[in-house]
């Protein structure tokens, strides 16, 4: 029962607790807490986010200036914390960013309930999903302006944060790529290297789906493993058909069936970032071998992210796939844009996507006549940016 007295103050009757102050672990607290930013502008998020996790009890918080994270009564979400640390997937979402996935371990406090402390992850850096730079390439005219077909169109320098508007500094070097198909894993800089490969389909080896292949899977079953059953396990593609939905990845190992003409499920060392649809083809990809230099990434990968920052782009001209070593996580491969272009036969031209920069300066060219640099400010809230580029 609790231990209560009422006391006169001037007048008016205030109730006292007398009871101890209940246990740390018996107290409402933000069990978890983070303050997520945009990267590019190290300011929180204009759009709403949304937080989830997966223990009972745990109750999504939303504050301000990008504050996220649970709360809840440390004994009920964590009964046995006292022992055993606890993990958490969280999940953080916000429209136009990519998803943010952590697994947070919150680990085991001797004397608990009588003892317990929060966890603080600090700054959460979201990652934008990727906008495209299109428009078209014109020289102007007294009547106007004629549009330039076939004129080069690049991203000579960039910005990752917003430059000062007074003594701006010089834009880095666009050392980036554009993978077709997300990143498949989080992956720290250090130590992790991106290297050209060159590869070819398997002439008249393939499977097909029988069952749909969701995003996230590392399985996919097949009608019959005579062309992906190799030994050594090959690299497959998924979709070679339709470069918007292809992705890469090795085969890890095949469940034990009678033949090879049977149906079976296959193990992938990589995560499918789209779905794929039942009957959609699988090849074997075939490796020239040749031995291409490792450029070394120059910032962190956070899974999906569709640009990779690296130190520098040595053999990488002309590349059409490249992978992504040093793990774990298991290598991955992708196909692979470099930020040129050509401008069709009306002077139209697309980038590949662009994402993880704020500012880039674009040069296009006609022969030996080459416009002055335009520094662009990317909006990440249209899925397509326009510019337009004039060549005098």
């Amino acid at each position: 029962m609790t231990n209560r007295q009422v006391f006169d103050v001037n007048g008016r009757a205030v109730t006292v607790s007398l009871d101890d102050p209940p246990l740390r672990g018996r107290r409402a607290w933000s069990l978890i807490s983070a303050r997520a930013i945009d990267e590019t502008t190290t300011l929180p998020p204009r759009a709403p986010l949304t937080i989830e996790g997966d223990l009972p009890r745990l109750t999504p918080r939303i504050g301000d200036d990008g504050l996220v994270g649970f709360a809840g009564l440390p004994e009920d979400v964590f009964p046995q914390l006292g022992t055993a640390a606890y993990t958490v997937n969280m999940t953080l979402r916000a429209p136009r960013f990519l998803r943010y996935r952590r697994q947070v371990n919150v680990p085991a406090v001797a004397g608990f309930p009588a003892n317990f402390a929060p966890v603080d992850l600090g700054t959460i850096e979201l990652h934008r999903e990727p906008v495209s730079i299109v428009g078209r390439v014109v020289t102007p005219t007294a009547l106007g302006s004629t549009p330039i077909a076939g004129a080069t169109v690049s991203i000579t320098g960039l910005w990752r944060t917003p430059p000062p508007a007074s003594n701006p500094p010089p834009p880095a070097p666009p050392n980036i790529i554009s993978i077709r198909s997300g990143a498949a894993y989080d992956r720290a800089a250090a130590g992790r290297f991106v290297h050209r490969l060159d590869l070819n389909p398997a002439l008249g080896q393939q499977a097909t789906l029988v069952d749909e292949a969701a995003i996230d899977s590392t399985t996919i079953r097949v009608a019959n493993t005579v062309a992906i059953g190799a030994t050594p396990p090959p690299l497959i593609a998924i979709d070679l058909a339709d470069p918007e939905l292809t992705e890469y990845a090795r085969v890890v190992s095949i469940d034990p069936v009678g033949t090879a003409n049977e149906a079976a499920t296959v193990h992938l060392d990589a995560p499918f970032g789209r779905i794929h649809r039942r009957g959609a083809i699988v090849v074997p990809m075939i490796d020239a071998g040749i031995a291409y230099a490792n450029n070394a990434l120059d910032s962190d990968v956070s899974a999906l992210d569709r640009c990779l920052f690296l130190g520098g782009m040595t053999d990488l001209a002309g590349a059409n796939f490249i992978e992504i070593t040093g793990g774990p996580p298991p290598a991955e491969v992708h196909a692979v844009q470099l930020f040129d272009t050509v401008a069709d036969a009306d002077g139209f031209y697309r980038l590949p996507p662009l994402s993880r920069v704020c500012q880039v300066e674009v040069t296009a060219a006609d022969g030996g006549n080459v416009g002055p640099p335009v520094r662009f400010r990317l909006d990440y809230t249209r899925e397509e940016n326009r510019l337009d580029i004039a060549i005098p």
